[in-house]
Parts: C-alpha cells; structure tokens; sequence
C-alpha cells in the first residue's frame, strides 16, 4: 500500500499544524483523506489517541510506502514522534519518498529543451540561459513547488490559503487538494506519462 502525505506548517507558531493522509488506490474513482489538526489533539490518556496511534503506525508500517513533496514535508513528520504517535525507529524505518527530485527529472526529460532555445535539446538539466517557457526553473538547484507542478503539468492551480480565519474550510479543502496533488504527480512519474 502506498499513502500520500502533506503537511502545513504556521510559520508564526513555528510547528506543523495539519497533516493529511491519503490511502492511494489507483482502481478506485474516489479518495479518502485523513486531516489530523495538530493544534486540536486528544490527550494521551483517552481512547481516542491510542486509536489515532494505532492507525498512524499501522499507516507508518515497514511494508507501506509513504510519498510527501520536500524534504521539509518528510522532516515535519517528526511531529509524530513528537506527540508519541509513532516511535522514532518505527518513523526511521519507513520507506518514505520525496517526490520532488524524481517529479523534476521526469518533467526535465520530458519537456525537452526547444529548438530555438539557446540550451541544446539533448541537455537535460535546467540553466540560466533557457528562454523556454514551460521551463520555469532555469537553475539547477531550483526546486519545483508543489502548486507549480500541478500547474505546469495539468493547468491546474492551487491556491494557498491567505491566513484569515474566516475562510477556514477553505484552507481545509486547499490541504486535501495537496494532498491530492501529490498522488497525482506520483502517476504521472511512475507511469512515465
């Protein structure tokens, strides 16, 4: 079994605040996403948290495989640790992916240098002197976001939430959509579209 994971983070609290999961199941039409909030966790001493913790290591097992984005997303799931949901050798043991660096080869040969661009097609990598559009990145250590490869790949867009409270569900929604997009992009790696 494969899961998906995005994680938030508030920057002015400094801590990861959400974090979705989605069982990934290519022959179903339809998604399921877990949305932990990490500011609203039950205490350690109910039923509720030994259930969360329960499904978090069966999720988090040695035999699953696990994709986020960015290393700061495999990072913030330290949190888990943090809050007892996992151990941190049962968080070290698992196979997790960061889709980010396999998602920009794929995209680097798949959309080839153009003929009129000043960088040979047969040159993969990104570079400073590339005048094609549908290349936005022109270095080499540039790192594609997760917004902008859903965008370029599928002309689709996410739109991150501004912060005010008063559109909280759509700050939800905009966190599953992510999460969504992961498994996606994951696809259209694997599949090599």
């Amino acid at each position: 079994k494969t899961f998906s994971i995005y994680t938030e983070r508030c920057d002015e609290l400094n801590t990861v605040i959400s974090i979705q999961i989605e069982l990934v199941q290519t022959e179903q039409k339809e998604s399921m996403v877990l949305y932990f909030e990490l500011l609203h966790l039950p205490d350690p001493n109910t039923f509720l948290f030994v259930l969360i913790r329960a499904l978090i290591n069966i999720i988090f097992h040695t035999s699953k495989r696990i994709l986020v984005w960015s290393q700061a997303n495999k990072e913030d799931l330290q949190i888990l640790v943090l809050y007892a949901y996992l151990s941190k050798s049962t968080l070290d043991e698992t196979y997790i992916i960061v889709l980010q660096g396999p998602f920009k080869q794929w995209y680097i040969k798949t959309f080839k240098h153009h003929k009129n661009c000043n960088v040979p097609s047969f040159d993969l990598q990104d570079a400073s002197c590339c005048i094609c559009p549908y290349r936005p990145y022109k270095n080499f250590n540039d790192q594609w976001t997760l917004e902008k490869a859903i965008q370029y790949v599928f002309q689709e867009f996410i739109y991150p939430p501004n912060g005010n409270p008063i559109v909280y569900q759509q700050i939800n929604i905009s966190h599953v959509y992510c999460c969504l997009a992961i498994t996606k992009l994951l696809m259209v790696v694997e599949l090599d579209w």
